[in-house]
């Protein structure tokens, strides 16, 4: 978006003179019988006290268009990625003036007055001063993933939609809020609020007010809101999950019973040429990726031993076949991830023994020779994933400090599918660092591509969410090698 257009693309008018908007709520929710009422189902609500005041402007007078129009010219919308979403943002309107833009000036004023002392009369719950106050406009496959909103005095969370008249179902852009498991965590989609024009929806925010704003669906409708926080006295606290999602199988390195690892190699990686290239981009950004990795002829593999029958493949089709055919489950919790992966193999599978070549000292030796990496004393961990349209995973801070006192680990991800992956799906693999606000590695899953990080202590790495326009379905298969040396240790 440029600087002189708005989220419409129209040009921004100039204004003579600063005019303040007076704004009302409702009379319909100021009656003594709203408030009885209000009181005494709020705090029951489920999933989590929420409501939804329709019509909550008093607008006989126009102020609701007024607002939106300033807000769609707002000439310095700000572009916002990352693991957890895709919009456009404002500022805070605190750092607004009555002569830029009297209507987000006069609209802060409401909330921090007029709405604050309504929501403590009708909650009885006190709050403060401190008001958060911004505009958002998400855009075609645009989202918001699940999350609560858990910080520090947070109280009760805000939206006021200025959305079209008429949201229709298709365009995507619904306020999900979801249930909870005894451990506080989303599990299943509760409710789905749609963003009516002239509406303000308030929820109090606690470990469990889970919730996520569905993908955009629709070019010609922007979904378009203001919203921010309540504060109060008191701080929040999050609760401290038992989840078991994180927890790591290591193995150790192979040396005999499973296929050579350079018997699935294109012929090309293992020339000294490639070798070099490698070795000099590795050693430059700490990350490097080879293109068609696997071999494509079909390769007889007679292994001896009890565990392994005759592995007959064409490397990377066969595989892909073999994966086809493999049992994924989705896994979470959902404010962490939505992926598929392989949970349950055979030690006798084909994948199982493809998995384990990447262990043997064969693998080991030729990856040190790329990166530079000792691998003596490492540890292996192995994940398979199907990732599709609607998959993501999501850093949090738990993550940062799980790896914050580590050694170094090389990641790898060997991608096999079929088709060219868009960089428009979305679905990109990102590392970010504790106070890194730039990721510091990105790649995307192309089909047998072989992509090695070397990962730093107290960094971590996420899939961004893939959107709707995503047609086909990619595997990855994620090696990693723990506590690895670097020359320079």
């Amino acid at each position: 978006m440029s600087s002189n257009q708005s989220v419409a693309g129209t040009k921004v008018r100039k204004r003579r003179c600063a005019v303040l908007k007076s704004f009302s709520i409702s009379k319909a929710y100021t009656d003594p019988m709203f408030f009885k009422t209000f009181r005494e189902n709020f705090f029951d609500r489920r999933p989590f006290p929420h409501y939804l005041f329709q019509n909550f402007i008093e607008n006989s007078s126009g102020v609701v268009e007024d607002l939106e129009l300033e807000l769609q010219e707002f000439p310095n919308w700000k572009r916002k990625e990352n693991d957890l979403y895709s919009l456009y943002q404002t500022n805070d309107f605190k750092s607004f003036k009555t002569f830029q833009y009297p209507e987000l000036y006069s609209f802060r004023q409401f909330l921090s007055q007029e709405v604050k002392v309504f929501l403590q009369n009708i909650t009885e719950v006190e709050l403060i001063e401190e008001i958060d106050v911004n505009g958002s406009c998400y855009s075609e496959f645009d989202g918001l993933l699940p999350h609560n909103d858990l910080i520090e005095t947070r109280k009760f969370a805000f939206v006021y939609y200025l959305s079209p008249y008429v949201w229709k179902k298709e365009y995507g852009g619904q306020l999900i809020l979801f249930n909870s498991d005894n451990e506080e965590l989303p599990v299943t989609e509760a409710k789905e609020i749609y963003p009516a024009r002239n509406a303000l929806m308030i929820f109090e925010v606690s470990n469990k007010s889970w919730h996520a704003v569905k993908e955009i669906m629709t070019k010609s409708y922007p979904r378009l809101s203001i919203n921010g926080w309540f504060h109060s006295l008191k701080p929040q606290h999050k609760a401290v999950s038992n989840s078991t999602t994180n927890l790591i199988s290591f193995h150790n390195p192979l040396k005999k019973g499973v296929p050579q690892f350079d018997v699935f190699l294109n012929d090309w990686c293992k020339n000294d040429a490639c070798i070099s290239n490698v070795q000099e981009k590795f050693a430059d950004t700490s990350e490097c990726c080879i293109a068609q990795f696997l071999k494509a002829n079909h390769l007889n593999l007679h292994l001896s031993g009890e565990y392994f029958p005759i592995f007959k493949m064409q490397c990377h089709n066969e595989m892909l076949n073999i994966l086809r055919c493999s049992e994924f489950e989705e896994v979470g919790p959902l404010n962490k991830c939505k992926i598929y992966e392989n949970l349950t193999r055979n030690r006798n599978s084909s994948l199982s023994q493809f998995l384990n070549s990447f262990r043997t000292t064969e693998a080991l030796k030729f990856i040190s020779r790329l990166t530079g990496c000792m691998m003596k004393d490492c540890k292996i961990s192995t994940s398979v994933y199907k990732i599709l349209k609607g998959c993501y995973t999501v850093v949090g801070d738990d993550d940062l400090l799980q790896f914050q006192h580590k050694d170094y680990a090389l990641e790898t991800y060997l991608f096999l599918g079929e088709g060219q992956w868009s960089k428009d799906f979305g679905g990109r693999i990102s590392y970010i660092g504790n106070d890194d606000e730039e990721e510091l590695v990105t790649f995307y899953p192309q089909s047998n591509s072989f992509t090695m990080v070397l990962r730093d202590s107290g960094a971590a790495s996420f899939l961004k969410y893939i959107n709707s326009s995503c047609c086909i379905e990619v595997y990855m298969i994620c090696i990693r090698y723990h506590n690895v040396k670097i020359e320079n240790d």
